[in-house]
């Protein structure tokens, strides 16, 4: 994997030349940090109840406290977290049909179009980007089948693929000392959307032969 991410950085960055667009290098911010431009814009300090905060460690706290609290259920109404409540005790009646079509193993062209088809976005924590999986040989890819294949077919998900890199950000035209006035972006495994995409790729199929 670490060969594949070193390929993959220079085989990157020797395609940027004077005519390369701007947003080509976007998701790495590779031509602002080339250029001098830094374009992250932290968070100084925030106020709450009349109260500066300043501390970086506080200010993170902060906004993680007021994020996971307005997303949080507390804002349902009794009733409808009384009937919440109910539903969720009820057993899902989905028998198994493991000969169906869409609950066979992943083939590898069906990991191969999600791969090739996706999208660059920003990495997760695991610091996978797609271009990695793009550049991925094909016996590397073998192996990544045999793994997803395995996490499909005994029903596992991966502790890992249930953490992200949280990003504030201030809503525009909106008082950025407000720590309610941010709004998370949630930075996921590449791996973990390649897999979704496989599966949605695969059930969407289905449902239109159906």
């Amino acid at each position: 994997m670490r060969e594949a991410k070193r390929f993959s950085w220079k085989n990157f960055v020797s395609k940027i030349n004077s005519n390369t667009p701007s947003r080509t290098c976007s998701r790495w911010n590779m031509l602002h940090k080339i250029q001098g431009n830094d374009i992250s814009q932290p968070v100084k300090h925030l106020k709450v109840d009349d109260n500066s905060i300043t501390d970086i460690k506080e200010i993170a706290n902060t906004l993680a406290n007021t994020i996971a609290y307005n997303s949080s259920s507390n804002h349902y109404s009794s009733t409808f977290q009384s009937h919440k409540t109910i539903c969720e005790k009820n057993d899902i009646l989905f028998p198994p049909a493991d000969n169906e079509p869409y609950n066979l193993p992943i083939t590898f062209t069906e990991l191969n179009d999600a791969i090739r088809t996706a999208h660059d976005s920003s990495t997760g924590p695991d610091l996978i980007h797609y271009q990695i999986l793009k550049h991925l040989p094909y016996s590397s890819l073998q192996l990544l089948l045999t793994i997803l294949n395995k996490y499909w077919l005994t029903d596992t998900f991966p502790l890992t693929w249930h953490k992200a890199v949280i990003i504030p950000v201030a809503k525009p035209g909106k008082d950025s000392e407000n720590p309610n006035n941010y709004c998370p972006i949630a930075l996921t495994s590449c791996l973990c959307k390649t897999f979704e995409k496989t599966i949605n790729n695969r059930l969407m199929w289905y449902l239109e032969k159906n």
